[in-house]
């Protein structure tokens, strides 16, 4: 990680291993907290999740309202719980031969801890979630002064992008309302279908009304059972009605 001269907008990076170690309870606070809920602080950047989109049916949609649909979220979980209990190893090759390495400094944190909090299988979970929903994926690996990694922590998918700086290329992030620019050396970046090369396509942005319409009819469901299943009247009309 670098300091940047010249740019005050963003925090020395010595700072982030502290805030990332606590990323995790905040990433699951953010997830269970609404920006509707009157309880939660608007100052609190990490309670705010990528911006509503407003659909054909008239229904705003999110990654949080998306996740509401049992589909969606079917589809989500199953997917990335699939994803995060397969195996995964580091291999030494020897001439043509591979065996894994159980002694590489990465192997403890790709196969059993990612962190002191997080195990390797949510790690992946949450990682894979995010990359199904936001279509991107990203993940600050905390190394020590030789460059020997010590853990990964994920970084909020909606809150991260790249950003030349002075002519050089940084992952930028947010963490607990502060900015950081972390070289990408330190970043694991995994995206989806994209246009640029760089990031993957926003998923709800370009499935919008096709989530929305969903929303809408299954908010409608939920009100027209929640009135007993009653409709509100009937209109007869005569059978032989003139046109005029």
């Amino acid at each position: 990680m670098h300091a940047i001269p010249g740019e005050s907008n963003y925090e020395l990076a010595h700072e982030l291993p502290a805030i990332a170690r606590s990323l995790s309870a905040a990433d699951s606070r953010a997830k269970s907290n609404n920006i509707e809920n009157p309880n939660v602080p608007l100052s609190d950047a990490v309670d705010w999740w990528a911006g509503e989109i407003s659909s054909l049916s008239g229904q705003s949609v999110s990654p949080q309202k998306a996740m509401r649909l049992a589909a969606f979220w079917q589809a989500v979980t199953l997917i990335s719980g699939d994803i995060a209990k397969l195996p995964l190893d580091v291999f030494v090759r020897d001439g043509k031969d591979r065996e894994i390495d159980p002694l590489h400094p990465a192997h403890q944190l790709v196969r059993w801890q990612a962190n002191e909090s997080t195990t390797a299988f949510n790690f992946w979970q949450d990682f894979i979630g995010h990359l199904l929903v936001w279509r991107n994926a990203w993940a600050w690996i905390e190394r020590d002064n030789t460059g020997r990694p010590l853990a990964m922590y994920h970084l909020l998918p909606d809150r991260t992008e790249y950003e030349t700086i002075e002519g050089r290329e940084y992952v930028v992030t947010e963490l607990a309302g502060r900015m950081y620019a972390l070289d990408p050396y330190d970043v694991l970046h995994v995206r989806g279908l994209s246009f640029d090369g760089k990031v993957g396509l926003e998923l709800i942005e370009f499935a919008a009304d096709v989530i929305g319409a969903a929303l809408a009819r299954q908010g409608f469901k939920s009100k027209f059972f929640r009135r007993g299943g009653r409709v509100g009247g009937i209109l007869e009309l005569p059978t032989a009605m003139p046109k005029a």
